[in-house]
């Protein structure tokens, strides 16, 4: 009987070890996770703070933007755009016609900024002595370059006028931008174009 008691007494004996090891290993782990949460939270803290930063930043590019844009939007532009015309001849004394050699630019820096790109021109075209008009195709940067066959009469004069508009919200500004005279060779005291 005492050795019966004895024995379960043992067994208790161990089972209270064997739990004793097991409560302490959970300790352990109990441990190990809560200092995974505290290094996670560490970087959380880390991240929002960092994050706090960005977003700090950012409002105050954004202001800077706003305040850009509204000095762009107040300024008066009032300009048409700039540019430079050319006009080449093949003038000959025998000829009953002649070929030119039409090129040049136009561009329009403020509409360049206000449209983030391209020419910032609207429209251009040329007008041969006020009259005969040439409507212009512009490439990305504005450049344009044309032929054209005329009368190769004596004497005669031919001013070409080179006109644009930017791309200006409401009214653009449409304006004269450059004029080239040529004359024939028979003129030569008045000049052979440009």
């Amino acid at each position: 009987m005492i050795e019966e008691k004895e024995q379960a007494i043992n067994d208790l004996a161990a089972q209270v070890t064997s739990l004793t090891a097991q409560l302490a290993q959970k300790d352990k782990q109990i441990a190990a996770l809560t200092a995974q949460i505290q290094e996670l939270n560490l970087q959380i803290a880390q991240l929002q703070s960092a994050n706090a930063d960005l977003t700090n930043q950012i409002s105050q590019k954004d202001d800077q933007i706003a305040a850009l844009t509204a000095q762009l939007a107040a300024y008066q532009d009032t300009l048409p755009p700039a540019g430079s015309l050319h006009v080449a001849d093949r003038w000959a004394s025998n000829s009953k016609s002649v070929e030119l050699t039409i090129s040049g630019y136009v561009r329009d820096e403020l509409s360049i900024i206000r449209d983030s790109g391209g020419s910032g021109v609207s429209t251009a075209y040329i007008t041969l002595n006020g009259v005969e008009t040439f409507q212009l195709t512009l490439d990305d940067s504005g450049t344009f370059s044309l032929t054209h066959t005329m009368d190769a009469d004596k004497d005669a004069e031919y001013t070409f006028s080179l006109y644009a508009a930017d791309t200006k919200e409401g009214t653009t500004n449409l304006g004269l931008v450059d004029q080239v005279t040529v004359c024939s060779p028979k003129t030569n005291d008045k000049g052979s174009g440009k």
